[in-house]
């Protein structure tokens, strides 16, 4: 379980913590078929119907325009 927070992290846990933690949970990015699914039943849930050539081009953007890795986001839909 994961769990997110607008709060920083030194306020959360001690330095020791922070870095021993990347070696307890790994996470990785989900490949692009996964990513679709995810952001097309995000956006369905929120009332934005949306084809794959949105999902497409926000995959473009992240990763083939912007060297980001995909999100590794992790919902059950």
């Amino acid at each position: 379980m994961i769990f997110s927070t607008n709060l920083a992290p030194s306020e959360l846990m001690d330095p020791a913590f922070l870095r021993r933690i990347p070696y307890k949970i790994e996470v990785t990015s989900p490949s692009k078929e996964d990513y679709r699914r995810i952001f097309r039943a995000v956006a369905k849930a929120t009332g934005f119907d949306c084809g794959d050539a949105i999902a497409d081009f926000v995959i473009a953007e992240l990763r083939e325009k912007n060297d980001f890795p995909l999100p590794a986001i992790s919902r059950n839909f």
